[in-house]
């Protein structure tokens, strides 16, 4: 049973994940999200994370009660939940769900609980890993994915169009395009065609946009 609630959790908040990314005009109309177990399900689910935004995980759980309303989350935010979390794990009362981050399965630290979590790739399992971009799943050394991606972070860039349309330029799709019209910005008289956010770390843009241009490539 444990397994299947599980399975269900993990469904659901990838539903919540899908939401916002949105879709076109032309894509096929979605035939929405189907519980996969019978709606009266009864169990308990306890959950192990370092996010604190309780009305947001309020709205999550309500959310959730609508496809199974007999099954009562329990979430506990973890003081200093890097350093705890392997303990937590070992004990007798580990959670059935846990936070977990991709630079985690690079230390020794967290061998054990990996070792824990589920391979979300295995077809018994029947998840539709599909709708995830690849870029954001993340595999150990055989190939397994022991986490999917409930909530993410991405550096992107955004464009003022009223410009564009001011200069007569076009979008770039491209690194050499995107040098081409910063040219043309500044030959028309702007000082920095292109602006960005600073949270007094010099090191982010040379760190974060290369991954993202990467990324998106």
């Amino acid at each position: 049973m444990k397994h299947g609630i599980i399975s269900i959790i993990l469904a659901v908040c990838m539903l919540f994940a899908a939401a916002a990314c949105g879709s076109t005009a032309s894509a096929p109309a979605e035939e929405g999200f189907k519980p996969a177990l019978d709606k009266e399900t009864a169990a308990v689910v306890d959950i192990a994370g370092h996010y604190s935004n309780f009305e947001a995980l309020e709205d999550a759980s309500n959310r959730f009660a609508e496809y199974y309303p007999n099954i009562q989350i329990k979430y506990t935010a973890l003081d200093n939940y890097n350093k705890v979390l392997a303990t937590v794990m070992q004990g007798k009362d580990a959670p059935d769900i846990f936070f977990t981050f991709p630079s985690m399965m690079e230390s020794q630290d967290y061998q054990s609980v990996f070792a824990m979590a589920e391979d979300l790739s295995d077809p018994q399992l029947g998840f539709d890993l599909s709708c995830i971009r690849s870029g954001l799943l993340s595999t150990d050394s055989e190939g397994h994915t022991p986490m999917v991606p409930i909530y993410t972070t991405t550096f992107g860039m955004l464009v003022n169009e009223d410009l564009f349309e001011k200069e007569k330029l076009e979008v770039p799709g491209s690194f050499s395009e995107l040098i081409q019209v910063c040219e043309a910005f500044k030959d028309a008289g702007y000082k920095s065609p292109v602006m960005g956010y600073s949270n007094n770390n010099f090191l982010l843009y040379p760190l974060y946009y290369p991954h993202f241009c990467a990324s998106i490539k």
